[in-house]
């Protein structure tokens, strides 16, 4: 059986979407979104491995050639069953704690992932998250054992789709903390996550005013969203 490890980051990502089909291989500042997402998961310290879930959709196919191009593992599951394709990520990569990272998330901040999963550590929790920053620019930690207990016992479709419902809609039942924002990024209403075109318009637009578009840092990336919004 193969040995756990301490972090396990999950890039979750498929092609379809009904607003956005195939947005995760979209073309962002000369890069494929996916690849956005996957260098910065991989700049994150705390991160001691990275891997990309995918379906077993054909479509998805070209999604795991991206990960497997970059030298990082890739495990595939049912196209229907986010939950379920966690359970078999960590059947195959065990791990004490799992942080979730979104594939349309390009602007995900490794240091607000890296304050996550300290604060996931220290506090002995059962999920963790980062609170009032940009939407799209943080990501979750669960413990990966809840995970893959709730995998066999979730029957509710909402939570087997959105993996931090069973721990939202139970909270007294969990140990839940949060990170508040670093100075400068208190910033909610900042959207900075790629849902449709008019999302990927944006996202174009903050990277075409970035200095160092992949290896910005969050404020950076706030400022460039502020300058296409005055």
């Amino acid at each position: 059986m193969t040995a756990a490890i301490g972090v396990l980051g999950v890039v979750q990502c498929r092609l379809a979407s009904t607003r956005l089909p195939g947005k995760a291989l979209a073309d962002l500042g000369g890069r494929t979104m996916l690849e956005w997402v996957l260098a910065r998961a991989l700049w994150c310290r705390e991160l001691d491995r990275v891997v990309l879930a995918t379906t077993t959709a054909p479509e998805d196919d070209a999604v795991a050639a991206v990960a497997e191009a970059h030298g990082l593992p890739v495990v595939r599951g049912a196209v229907d069953d986010v939950l379920g394709r966690y359970a078999a990520v960590l059947v195959e990569h065990p791990a004490r704690c799992v942080v979730r990272i979104t594939a349309d998330n390009p602007f995900t901040d490794p240091e607000t992932v890296d304050r996550v999963v300290r604060l996931f550590g220290e506090m002995d929790l059962d999920y963790a998250y980062a609170a009032r920053i940009p939407y799209g620019t943080g990501a979750d930690a669960f413990r990966g054992a809840e995970l893959t207990a709730l995998a066999k016992r979730a029957t509710d479709p909402v939570q087997r789709e959105h993996i931090n419902r069973s721990f939202l809609d139970n909270h007294l039942a969990y140990r839940i903390g949060s990170v508040p924002p670093a100075p400068g990024t208190d910033r909610p209403e900042v959207r900075l996550t790629v849902d449709d075109a008019r999302d990927l318009d944006r996202a174009r637009a903050v990277v075409s005013r970035l200095d160092n578009p992949l290896g910005s840092g969050l404020l950076s990336i706030i400022a460039a969203y502020d300058s296409i919004n005055t």
